[in-house]
């Protein structure tokens, strides 16, 4: 799934390589940019992106989770789904992951 952000393509002059990296964190729930995904198959998302290929549906009243880079998120206000990853864990300097 790219939801509009094509890799290979650009918006005026700035690559999506890095939005799409960012994108794929997001719909994981990667924090932490460690592989480790913390959602649910068919937990709802709403985003928006600062070039304005995608903003919020209308109506939308999702509390804002979180800002992401390619990296894991940046910004944090709240873990999507804290059975499987609380605020305080993940703000936690050492984390044990289970096992897979």
């Amino acid at each position: 799934m790219l939801l509009e952000y094509r890799p290979w393509e650009a918006v005026r002059e700035t690559s999506l390589r890095e939005i799409h990296a960012a994108c794929v964190r997001m719909i994981r729930a990667d924090y932490g940019g460690d592989d480790q995904s913390h959602t649910r198959d068919g937990t709802q998302i709403a985003f928006r992106d600062k070039l304005g290929i995608r903003d919020f549906p209308a109506g939308n009243e999702m509390p804002f989770e979180a800002a992401w880079s390619p990296d894991g998120a940046v910004c944090v206000a709240r873990a999507r789904i804290s059975e499987l990853l609380t605020l305080g864990e993940l703000a936690s300097p050492i984390r044990i992951l289970p096992t897979p």
